[in-house]
């Protein structure tokens, strides 16, 4: 498991091989891009199904008891939102940062950087500072029937967390557990979409300059690129 990737929903099939032996996600091989699995374009377009998650999510039998108080890149990120991004609770809070997010299986760290990650990115050429990202923040567009929503990058998953292949690559999603989920949205990010629970989804990293200015996804601050770790 990823430092600090709480968001795993199925923690890599339920956390359990098929003899009920634990399964540790971090050690599992990682699916670099490559042949064909290599996209023409800097963005391929991915068609999945999406589930939703949110910051603060409690443990329990719906997300495989595991709970998103923490993110990939940020171990306090309920503090971090401004509280929990759940309908009832987000009426006491102002939220510190876009509601509009979303999860995806590539981590960057795990007790340090993950050795080829940033290389199998289409940032590879930048080189972000001591204590910055290279993925976290980065802007999505996804768009479900006639509506498209613009999201940022917080977490990894679900279940998978170095499935490279299929995040900056052409390949499938190497997740078959359950709805064999390729993506996790924020609650406002589904609302907006009008996806109810889950949906298929056609989604493709954006530059920030491509992203629509009058969009519900800039009425708070942008997700920054910062980590966040306990100290």
């Amino acid at each position: 498991m990823a430092l600090g990737a709480s968001v795993l929903l199925a923690a890599c099939g339920g956390g359990h091989d098929g003899a009920g032996r634990r399964v540790d996600c971090a050690a599992l091989p990682a699916r670099f891009p490559h042949g064909s699995d290599v996209a023409r374009e800097r963005y391929p377009t991915h068609t999945v199904t999406a589930t939703v998650f949110w910051i603060g999510e409690a443990a329990d039998a719906d997300d495989n008891f595991i709970s998103n108080a923490e993110t990939a890149w940020d171990d306090h990120a309920v503090r971090t939102f401004g509280g929990v991004d759940s309908t009832r609770q987000r009426r006491t809070f102002t939220p510190r940062h876009n509601t509009f997010y979303a999860a995806l299986p590539a981590a960057e760290f795990d007790d340090g950087l993950i050795r080829g990650a940033r290389a199998a990115s289409p940032w590879a050429g930048e080189h972000p500072g001591e204590g910055q990202s290279l993925f976290k923040g980065r802007w999505i567009a996804v768009r479900h029937r006639d509506r498209t929503a613009y999201v940022q990058w917080v977490d990894v998953g679900p279940c998978s967390e170095r499935d490279y292949a299929y995040v900056f690559g052409t390949a499938e999603p190497e997740n078959t557990f359950d709805i064999r989920a390729g993506i996790d949205l924020s609650p406002d990010a589904a609302a907006y979409l009008r996806l109810d629970g889950s949906g298929t989804v056609r989604w493709r990293f954006v530059d920030a300059g491509d992203v629509p200015a009058g969009g519900p996804w800039r009425d708070y601050p942008a997700v920054d690129r910062a980590t966040h770790w306990a100290p």
